[in-house]
């Protein structure tokens, strides 16, 4: 059975990754006897043909790439044939993935390198169709054969009566076995045109063998071979060819409209012609389509909902999976092990995307998605870009705010599924100048006494709060008001990111009394009266300390937390660290486009080029991420939340979701009486960390045997501390009971406290 090599991931332990990405829709399928396999941008799924289980596979699960474009099973050697968007090529065999990047990093190739299909039989040979031409390979020796080069891209090709044919985007191309030319010297292939009943200029877009027929596809008109000649089968006035299947009982065509993409078919034929159309409401946008044993079609399509059909006579059943609505992501935040997700986003110069994908809620190992799809109120009101997303600092709320940068601010109450909006109409939110109708909320922040902060980009008077008895209020503000981001620090002060080339970050401080404005403070922060090596700043948070880390295009800057903002002395600083025995400002040289705060006090920075961890004050890179050396998606990283409970790191990526479990959790002042450690017991086939929980933040451990002896000394990061198991001579630990003794600053009447045991057996 295929996949054994690759294992699908539910929990996971210290260090390891688990993907987040939607399945919504596969845009290409194909099969084995006991699966159905769908590629999507996300990933790869396989459905069992009897239970309908499913399995979700990524780069955490051995795939080398992102961006699914076409998946081929091949039966003789049983491997599936996996191409990306980018003409990477994945081979997935029992024992595991063969990665083929040869056409993908040929450096000789001009101008597209897309693979456009593979053909595959029960030899170990199969062909791929590029915009550059015909590549052979051999799934045995995976060696490449023959290139051959073309001027124009090819589509398809088939092996048919002993010769090679050839979709191109100049028509159809016939080339002889027993030619004396080489197969690769493109001159060598023959034009089918009118002497074989194909029209004189026409595109080809598919060509395939059905049963003893060859069966093309040229003016987006469906033909057959027959005696020597092309005989006119079937069209779809208005529509175009986008695929032709042979796999299954019948041969299938997928139509898609060229005007009106959303009402495309797919025709069923015999070797007699059509005996059936599945139309609109099944197949929207069909792209490819298979039928099982039992005559059952699965259908993908670019729409959302992998197809099902009992035949090819029957409507479609959508299956439903356990994932986000989409890859999209502009915000992710964490509250109480619930991860919340806004899907919006915008341009480099803060434009509408206009994304309608919504929210997302992943709570209990549950994904649930909010959008004008399946919530009518959202229809009704009609919101595009969910910008931000905050939910209620009060641990019993079950209310999340979410800022649409479109149509203003969006009240939900999760418990009684009750949505409020908020527009101009009803609030202290404005329009935008230039664009009055619209309210673009760009960034939202709780202050201690639960208010509700925002910015609203280009409003006349961009700071807003909503009170928590409810009431509104909006301040003009002496900087630009393309504000972005605002977070509030532990003296209440607002700090905004400006969105300005001139300009960089807002201060506002309303000296606790919203209403009254006589008494209030604003400063702004430049390249000309701070430490900021830009204006361009993309991200602001507030640490465990109290500093405030600022993203900039050229890296980090820390405004200390403990200093007066509107006094003369804070103007922040760059943190330096040695690189190759030269001291250098960190991450000089990168666009920060996120920072993260995680139990222990430590960094997680995003850029475009992945992710940096660094020690508390920066100075020490603990960890780097990026798509060469871990399974993350993509380096473009959009957001980081961190959940303080267990450190499992949320990223968002420009392909998605990805997460990580970190070794830092959030402690407290003390130690918790339900301190554990976990696993426990460590049984003899367990080789990974064994963390002990519970513990107040960065406390002293001790681990002994039962005689007293100290086997292992550590410090928590933030709540949690880490044993590999091992004794401190390096040894891995002998069998027995291990007694955990912790310490912390406020534990002095108690400095070695037994906090928790651990059983080791081996």
């Amino acid at each position: 059975m295929l996949y054994t090599g690759l294992h699908a991931q539910n929990a996971i332990r210290i260090g390891e990754w688990r993907a987040h990405l939607p399945y919504s829709s596969g845009i290409t399928v194909t099969q084995d006897d006991d699966k159905v396999y769908y590629g999507s941008t996300s990933g790869l799924l396989s459905i069992d043909k009897d239970s309908l289980d499913v399995q979700f596979f990524s780069k955490v699960e051995g795939l080398s790439d992102v961006g699914i474009s076409l998946i081929k099973y091949q039966k003789a050697q049983d491997v599936l044939i996996v191409i990306y968007t980018n003409s990477n090529i994945d081979l997935v065999f029992k024992d595991g993935v063969i990665n083929i990047d040869d056409i993908l990093t040929n450096n000789t190739i001009v101008g597209s390198k897309r693979i456009n299909n593979v053909f595959v039989d029960n030899s170990s040979v199969v062909y791929f169709s590029c915009d550059f031409g015909l590549v052979e390979f051999n799934l045995n020796s995976t060696k490449f054969g023959f290139t051959m080069f073309t001027p124009i891209p090819v589509y398809d090709f088939a092996k048919f009566e002993e010769a090679y044919w050839i979709a191109t985007h100049d028509g159809i191309y016939l080339f002889d076995e027993f030619e004396t030319e080489l197969v690769s010297n493109f001159n060598a292939w023959k034009k089918q045109g009118t002497e074989v009943g194909l029209p004189d200029n026409y595109r080809a877009q598919g060509v395939v063998v059905y049963r003893d027929k060859l069966i093309v596809g040229a003016n987006d008109d469906v033909y057959a071979l027959e005696e020597g000649e092309f005989l006119f089968w079937d069209t779809r006035e208005g529509q175009a060819i986008e695929f032709m299947s042979a796999d299954g009982e019948h041969l299938k065509v997928g139509f898609e409209e060229k005007f009106n993409q959303f009402n495309g078919a797919v025709h069923f034929y015999t070797t007699e012609g059509k005996v059936g159309e599945h139309g609109f409401g099944c197949s929207k946008r069909p792209t490819y389509a298979i039928e099982d044993e039992d005559g059952r079609v699965w259908y993908a399509d670019l729409t959302n909902g992998v197809r099902l059909s009992g035949n090819y006579k029957w409507g479609c059943d959508f299956l439903e999976f356990n994932t986000p609505y989409s890859g999209n992501v502009s915000e992710i935040a964490i509250k109480d092990n619930t991860v919340y997700v806004a899907s919006g986003g915008v341009s480099d110069n803060y434009s509408n995307l206009k994304r309608p994908d919504g929210f997302f809620i992943f709570d209990k190992g549950d994904w649930s998605s909010y959008n004008r799809v399946n919530v009518p109120e959202l229809q009704e009101f009609d919101p595009l870009d969910y910008f931000r997303i905050q939910p209620h600092p009060d641990p019993d709320s079950p209310i999340v705010f979410i800022g649409s940068y479109y149509s203003g601010l969006i009240k939900y109450h999760r418990t009684d599924s009750v949505y409020t909006f908020y527009d101009q109409t009803n609030s202290a939110l404005q329009g935008a100048v230039g664009n009055p109708l619209r309210e673009l909320v760009a960034g939202m922040a709780f202050d201690r006494d639960e208010n509700l902060w925002m910015t609203c980009y280009l409003a006349q008077r961009p700071l807003i709060v909503m009170t928590k008895d409810g009431t509104w209020d909006n301040f003009s503000v002496k900087s630009s008001t393309r504000l972005g981001e605002v977070i509030i620090d532990e003296r209440g002060y607002k700090w905004c990111a400006i969105i300005s080339p001139s300009e960089g970050i807002l201060v506002y401080d309303d000296n606790g009394t919203i209403d009254n404005t006589s008494d209030d403070r604003q400063r702004v922060f430049t390249t000309s009266n701070s430490n900021l090596p830009t204006n361009s700043l993309t991200n602001l948070v507030m640490d465990r300390s109290g500093d405030i880390w600022v993203g900039t295009s050229k890296g980090p800057v820390v405004f200390d937390g403990g200093s007066n903002p509107f006094e003369g002395n804070n103007h922040g600083y760059r943190i330096k660290v040695e690189q190759d025995g030269v001291l250098a400002y960190l991450l000089g040289e990168e666009i920060v486009t996120t920072i993260a705060i995680d139990g222990a006090n430590q960094k997680w920075i995003g850029t475009r080029n992945g992710v940096f961890v660094q020690s508390p004050n920066g100075e020490v890179e603990i960890a780097t991420y990026n798509v060469d050396n871990s399974p993350l998606l993509n380096n473009i990283i959009l957001d980081i939340a961190i959940n303080p409970v267990d450190g499992e790191a949320f990223i968002g990526t420009e392909s998605g979701i990805i997460s990580t479990r970190g070794e830092a959790v959030e402690g407290g002042k003390f130690h918790n009486s339900n301190a554990y450690a976990f696993p426990n017991p460590v049984r003899p086939d367990y080789e990974g960390p064994i963390a002990i929980r519970g513990l107040a933040e960065d406390a002293a451990v001790k681990i002994t045997n039962v005689a007293g002896v100290v086997v292992y000394e550590t410090r928590a990061q933030g709540g949690q501390a880490i044993w590999n198991g091992n004794d401190l001579d390096g040894r891995k630990a002998q069998s027995g009971v291990y007694l955990v003794f912790s310490t912390t600053e406020n534990t002095f009447d108690k400095p070695d406290a037994l906090v928790t045991k651990i059983l080791v057996v081996n």
